[in-house]
């Protein structure tokens, strides 16, 4: 799950409005901006873990990195002949720590694996 988000306690309301990438008062563009809130990540992430199940939290960021963004945006740009500078400000969009990178948060969720011991 990725999303904007949070994981400590806030004590005002996760609704907002978004406009062209910004925030904006709820009212003042109905129908013109998207209605969202900021999701409880650590909720979320208490919930499956109360259900035996494995959770990483981690930002944006991290999680892409981890999963290799870097090297396949360089296998795009060597072996497919994407436009580097295009790529690379799709990188900064989405790892900058100003834009993307730490705003959006990621909730992985898997089984445990447990080996029997005969």
């Amino acid at each position: 799950m990725i999303d904007y988000g949070y994981t400590d306690t806030i004590q005002n309301s996760t609704l907002q409005a978004v406009k062209n990438h910004k925030k904006v008062h709820l009212l003042d563009f109905i129908g013109q901006a998207d209605i969202t809130y900021l999701v409880n990540f650590s909720w979320i992430q208490n919930y499956f873990l109360n259900k035996n199940l494995q959770c990483t939290l981690t930002n944006q960021k991290d999680f892409l990195e981890f999963c290799g963004i870097q090297e396949r945006a360089e296998q795009l740009i060597n072996k497919y002949s994407a436009d580097k500078r295009r790529i690379s400000s799709q990188l900064d969009i989405l790892l900058s720590s100003e834009k993307m990178g730490k705003l959006f948060k990621c909730l992985t969720v898997n089984e445990y694996h447990h080996k029997k011991i005969s």
